[in-house]
């Protein structure tokens, strides 16, 4: 019985550890965007663009990019005005470029970003604009990218962290439902743990989607389930 409890206390920390990194993966990719819809960008009132793709993680000297898909959804050829603005210490980065579309065609542009456009810190800011061309309506959306203090390539460290989160989620929450059979006090805590790991990976999901408003809601909810959950297991101890 003894090694049983061990075992379960195992796989408890690493169950904890998927837990804490990807609440904390989540939680700096929602800061970043929040801090991004309250950046001294000029904010027009337009529909919000989704084609916009920004990393989520950067190191201090890391130079990465950013990027924008248009789509001409029309029947005929569009040449619409697409607008990037880029964070700097100092005056804004813009960049102004025209393009032409064919009826149906898809283009890409792609921005760098790098440590000249590190701002408050710990982040990098960006926004992009599509003037109206009718028929196409003017949109426009931005991102923040989270600087973290850290060697290396923040792609690299963004895939770690949720190859590891996932992993260690999944692994220990097979291996606590192998176990719950012999800790029959902690049973009915099992189903807030895979509700407490589908939201997490809800709350990954939506950090990559960059949607600050639902993140936050996720995250509001992760804070009470965890402490109902934390609350359970210490009065079971």
């Amino acid at each position: 019985m003894q090694t049983t409890k061990s075992k379960s206390t195992f796989y408890y920390l690493i169950y904890t550890f998927g837990v804490v990194l990807g609440v904390a993966f989540i939680t700096l990719s929602i800061w970043a965007d929040l801090e991004a819809s309250f950046y001294g960008f000029y904010h027009r009132p337009s529909s919000r663009f989704e084609g916009l793709s920004c990393p989520i993680f950067m190191t201090p000297n890391e130079t990465t990019s950013f990027s924008a898909t248009i789509t001409n959804t029309s029947d005929r050829t569009l040449s619409p005005t697409i607008k990037a603005e880029i964070s700097s210490t100092g005056t804004l980065v813009t960049i102004n470029e025209k393009i032409s579309l064919e009826a149906g065609e898809s283009k890409t542009l792609t921005w760098e970003i790098g440590p000249e456009n590190i701002d408050l810190e710990h982040f990098a800011f960006a926004n992009v604009y599509i003037y109206t061309f009718y028929p196409i309506q003017d949109s426009e959306n931005n991102c923040g990218i989270f600087v973290l203090n850290l060697p290396g390539n923040g792609t690299v460290i963004t895939w770690s962290a949720v190859i590891l989160s996932v992993f260690s989620l999944s692994f220990g929450l097979y291996q606590l439902r192998k176990q719950q059979e012999h800790l029959s006090k902690r049973k009915n805590v099992f189903p807030a743990l895979i509700f407490l790991t589908g939201l997490i990976f809800v709350g990954l999901l939506v950090a990559f989607i960059g949607s600050w408003v639902q993140g936050i809601l996720i995250l509001v909810v992760l804070a009470f389930l965890l402490l109902i959950i934390v609350g359970t297991i210490i009065k079971h101890l």
